[in-house]
């Protein structure tokens, strides 16, 4: 028997490019125009009409890591000044939701020249104390979460989430605004 875990939202998910230059999040038709569009380092991801939003990096390498590297790299990595994190499991679902109903591939594909990673560490380790050993992993084929263990190699995915603070100027383009702090 198969389990899709996914869950098909019946609230709209946009997909945009942040200009490295202006922090503007452009649609992507409009980045497509663009010179250069790999420059650009960042996919936002709208949820919850508009919400919240998951800041993306470019998938910095294919490197493997083990779940606790996974997560000091994520760490490591600067989004908009913040320090990032690897997925909750409810953002891995959403991040597969977003391929089919928000461009987010095709956001990837123009930035990173490749897709999001089809499997990747979550933030969560498995809550058992019988299962400490295991931690989630994102399956982005099928949507999926799974355990693994936590020496097992996958990809990191650095991303942040942020409380709304898009400010809609025209319908194609918005300005980030830095939370409070």
């Amino acid at each position: 028997m198969f389990f899709m875990c996914s869950t098909i939202k019946t609230t709209t998910m946009k997909t945009y490019i942040i200009n490295p230059e202006t922090n503007k999040a452009v649609s992507i038709d409009a980045w497509k125009k663009e010179e250069n569009p790999a420059r650009a380092e960042l996919v936002a991801l709208e949820l919850n009409d508009g919400a919240d939003y998951l800041i993306i990096r470019k998938t910095p390498s294919d490197k493997q890591m083990t779940f606790p590297d996974a997560q000091e790299y994520a760490a490591g990595v600067q989004i908009m000044g913040r320090p990032a994190r690897c997925a909750t499991r409810k953002e891995s679902i959403d991040l597969y939701d977003a391929r089919f109903l928000a461009q987010l591939d095709e956001a990837m594909e123009l930035i990173d020249g490749r897709r999001i990673a089809y499997r990747f560490w979550t933030c969560e380790k498995d809550v058992d104390p019988d299962f400490a050993n295991l931690a989630w992993s994102s399956d982005g084929s099928v949507g999926c979460c799974n355990y693994e263990l936590m020496c097992v190699g996958l990809m990191a995915l650095p991303l942040l989430l942020l409380p709304a603070r898009f400010v809609p100027i025209r319908e194609d383009e918005a300005v980030f605004q830095e939370p409070l702090p």
